[in-house]
């Protein structure tokens, strides 16, 4: 339940903020380094979404927690979300909620047997985490090679192409 409702509302603001970025051109470093209240408030909801699906799941269900896919998963984007709102860049972060809608296909489907769509879910997550996700790290590493969002994309790719493996054998 948590996670649908938290992918929910961060596809909706993810594609909400490509949308933005796309129609004003704003695909800059100006853009995506910097913050806006509605920004901000979206990072702190995935905050308190994160900690609260890892702190019901070591609670309720602490057999299905895989140590890296989940605790490490958790850990590593609470530890992220710290440093961006720290450093005001959590606008930039926004782009990346696009890749949400696959959680929310398969949430939607583990609540409600009757809507689960395995091809839904595949067809989703190669566009959004596969492919979006390249395109996203190549866009931003042009963007700045210096920076920070792009190293994660990268990252979290290889995290969504093991999982994908997972999936689909």
């Amino acid at each position: 339940i948590v996670m649908l409702m938290s992918s929910a509302m961060l596809s909706i603001f993810g594609t909400y903020f490509v949308i933005d970025a796309q129609a004003h051109d704003s695909w800059t470093y100006e853009y995506i380094y910097s913050e806006t209240f509605l920004s901000r408030c979206v990072l702190l909801f995935f905050l308190a979404s994160n900690i609260m699906d890892l702190l019901l799941g070591i609670y309720h269900y602490p057999k299905f927690l895989d140590p890296f896919s989940t605790i490490a998963h958790h850990a590593f984007y609470i530890s992220f979300i710290l440093v961006l709102l720290s450093q005001h860049y959590s606008r930039g972060f926004m782009l990346c909620f696009f890749m949400e809608i696959p959680t929310f296909v398969l949430s939607l489907g583990t609540i409600w047997p009757q809507l689960r769509s395995d091809t839904l879910f595949g067809a989703s997550f190669v566009a959004t985490r596969l492919l979006y996700n390249v395109i996203l790290a190549r866009t931003l590493y042009l963007i700045s090679p210096e920076g920070k969002i792009w190293r994660v994309c990268c990252a979290v790719l290889g995290l969504h192409s093991y999982w994908f493996s997972k999936w689909a054998s």
